[in-house]
């Protein structure tokens, strides 16, 4: 295995007119800087640190994928976009050279900065310490004095990185990243429990976000008391109950996290002018430090010392929704990455720093699923621990036993996972107790909760009167798809876990049947000029009829289905995803000759046609693109509104209505594309987000699925 990482020691390197900067990851030619993507980074680094070797592809894949199969056009792809990336009017020369049937290597001679002797390196693969491997070392050209000098610090640092490396893989039997991929092979018993359920607090209202100290002594939350209209952060001392508030006038306050010293408690403070990062000395409210602004409403991180705080910037790459993880210096404000997220994913999200090992815990939100990974403080050791189909909300660890655990609230079952041992070691099953939405570990048996607030339901929004009302609601799990034509309303139930759906259909004259559904359709959709529905599955569309609810036509998809809709001639436009990693795909299914043709809208995430047949498409960088049907080409790109919870699209005809989550907007698209959009509508967000709308232009209202935030409570779960 060859290295791909520069040491920490280097600062700075120079090749032709560019020079790098490892630490920012980005590159410099005087006049031009550009920040490099993480998997093109990682790839220079590569060839660089190794430029004396033709580099295979299969050397990439083991080395700088860490997989065992990548498809030759991702390598294709990432290879040209490097040569674009250092493409530049001042370098203007080869850079990447390729070796016909062999591989590729680095064309220039680098030369590399130190931090300790500020001394360079050139002629030469340079040393480089990483992993306890030292680097193979040529001529150099300086003087004999500062080579012994440098030699003498780069042997050093060998020594203590190499000595660190084997403690924290004796420490958790660390494998390599194939065996990784093999986590919790092995079948586990689970355990059943009696429960008991105390409860914490008696204020009426909203209780959601907690988020317990390193030692589970404390617990802070999120709070907004009944008729109130912003939240206020709670800290409870779990021993005595004793409760201190933290508030500001007209904004929202929610927890970030906690200190490694379990002294401090990390908070945002949001409202529509400002996002601002604090931290508090959790026994008083006068001690308060400024830590940073912030952009977007999802915030979660850990201040390691005074100066170091590790946290989940979300907006990476222009998406709102991916977030990556990232160390940012207090003191000077720099920043760099730990993490390198799928594009296609929903990021990576901070869960927990574990401070003897000055490690950190995180998920990667996969489309199909959820990952757990550990990675140091510079991102090196970066390993996979397992792998769920549902989220990995929140972890908890535990020094005395080296358990990790986590609560998964559509199982009901809190997991105990060993990082000596590298599997689960136990799962916990709590069938018996209440619903619960957001769930802390406080020991491997117990769990602080707040019981769910959350009721599902289908309303009407009519336009007019510009006022709504329910059709429908649930309390339990179950979620709502919604869709309509002229003479009917449809709304699909589902719920997780589940292997049934429940389809309603609600007549014009009032008339409601239901019907049981031996599968968990995820979306439904209404054909407009024939009596069919089509509903999607994960991995494959199905076209049945209204009336005998008999399968007509069957579309598999080879990937997870993202999106789906009829388009013109209730032709089928669908999306899907084909893997961590790879970009989305869109088709057009054509019913007349039951075939699917690909579309070149690569990374779409919703697509429909207009009705002059131009494709529409939601970007992931929270864009609109109207693509030309014949040539591909983009011709309109609309900024969309703000993202608050998740987008919703419905169009019909030339009109198009979007949600944010929060509001409604109309798109006019009969009176051309530069019309800025009419807000319909805007919810009260401490009480309902929009979770999914369908649309008829012929009708006055618009269907909707929300989800209503009502008040609950916060519990102790605890083993009897």
């Amino acid at each position: 295995m060859k290295e791909a990482n520069f040491p920490r020691t280097v600062k700075e390197i120079k090749f032709g007119a560019w020079s790098l900067n490892p630490k920012l990851q980005m590159i410099y030619d005087g006049e031009v800087e550009r920040e490099l993507e993480p998997l093109l980074f990682k790839i220079l680094s590569y060839l660089i640190i190794n430029k004396e070797e033709i580099i295979t592809r299969q050397d990439l894949i083991d080395d700088v994928w860490c997989q065992h199969y990548v498809d030759d056009n991702a390598i294709n792809r990432a290879m040209s976009e490097l040569r674009k990336v250092l493409k530049s009017e001042i370098q203007r020369g080869l850079v990447v050279k390729t070796h016909y049937r062999k591989g590729y290597s680095f064309f220039l001679e680098p030369e590399v900065i130190y931090y300790e002797e500020n001394t360079s390196l050139s002629n030469a693969s340079f040393a480089h310490a990483q992993k306890g491997s030292l680097a193979s070392q040529e001529s150099y050209d300086i003087k004999p004095k500062l080579f012994s000098i440098s030699i003498l610090v780069v042997i050093s640092l060998a020594a203590i990185i190499f000595y660190s490396y084997i403690n924290f893989y004796k420490n958790h039997n660390i494998k390599s990243i194939d065996d990784t991929y093999k986590a919790d092979i092995e079948n586990i018993n689970v355990v059943n429990k009696e429960y008991k359920e105390e409860t914490l607090s008696w204020m009426q209202g909203k209780y959601t976000e907690i988020m317990v100290s390193p030692i589970s002594n404390l617990a802070a939350f999120s709070f907004i008391k009944k008729e109130g209209n912003f939240s206020s952060l709670m800290v409870k001392n779990l021993t005595t109950g004793q409760e201190n508030q933290i508030s500001e006038l007209n904004a929202n306050v929610y927890p970030v996290g906690w200190s490694s010293s379990n002294n401090e408690i990390i908070y945002r403070i949001q409202n529509n002018s400002k996002c601002e990062v604090w931290s508090n000395d959790s026994s008083s409210t006068k001690s308060s430090k400024f830590i940073s602004d912030c952009q977007y409403q999802s915030f979660f991180g850990t201040t390691v010392d005074d100066k170091t705080f590790v946290y989940s910037k979300y907006g990476y790459r222009g998406k709102e929704q991916l977030s990556v993880i990232v160390n940012r210096n207090l003191i000077t404000g720099a920043e760099f990455q730990i993490s390198s997220p799928n594009l296609s994913s929903f990021g990576d999200k901070f869960l927990h720093y574990i401070k003897s090992d000055r490690t950190v815990i995180f998920e990667r939100n996969q489309l199909e699923s959820s990952e757990l990974f550990i990675t140091d403080l510079e991102g090196g050791n970066q390993t996979k621990l397992y792998s769920s189909k549902n989220r990995i909300w929140a972890v908890n660890y535990f020094e005395k036993t080296d358990i990790l655990a986590w609560f998964d609230n559509v199982e009901n079952t809190l997991y105990n996972y060993s990082l000596l041992k590298r599997k689960i070691t136990r799962k916990i099953s709590m069938d018996k107790i209440s619903d619960y939405s957001s769930v802390y570990p406080i020991s491997e048996t117990n769990i602080i909760a707040a019981t769910n607030p959350y009721v599902f339901g289908v309303y009407r929004l009519d336009l007019e009167k510009s006022d709504f009302s329910v059709i429908e609601s649930d309390k339990s799990k179950e979620r709502f798809s919604v869709g309509f034509r002229d003479e009917k309303i449809a709304y699909l139930t589902h719920s997780d876990g589940s292997q049934k759906s429940i389809l309603t259909f609600i007549e014009k004259t009032g008339e409601k049947t239901s019907s049981e559904i031996n599968n968990n359709y995820k979306a439904i959709r209404l054909a407009k000029e024939k009596r069919e529905m089509l509903v999607l599955n994960d991995s494959r569309l199905e076209i049945i009829d209204e009336d005998t609810f008999s399968v007509i036509d069957i579309i598999e998809a080879k990937g997870t289905i993202v999106s789906a809709e009829y388009i013109n001639k209730d032709n089928i436009a669908y999306v899907i995803h084909q893997g961590n990693g790879k970009q989305n795909l869109s088709y057009v299914y054509n019913r007349e000759t039951s075939n699917s043709f690909l579309i070149p809208i690569p990374q779409a995430i919703w697509l429909n046609q207009l009705p002059n047949g131009n494709f529409i498409a939601l970007l992931p960088h929270n864009e609109l693109h109207v693509f030309d049907s014949s040539s591909g080409k983009v011709i309109v790109t609309i900024k969309l509104n703000k993202l608050f919870y998740r987008h919703s699209l419905s169009l019909d005809e030339g009109k198009l209505i979007h949600s944010n989550g929060r509001s409604i907007y109309l798109y006019n698209f009969e009176k051309g594309f530069t019309n800025k959009p009419e807000k319909i509508y805007d919810f009260d967000s401490s009480i309902y987000v929009v979770d999914s709308i369908s649309y008829n232009s012929s009708e006055g209202f618009i269907l909707m699925d929300l989800i209503k935030n009502e008040d609950n409570r916060l519990v102790m779960v605890s083993a009897e």
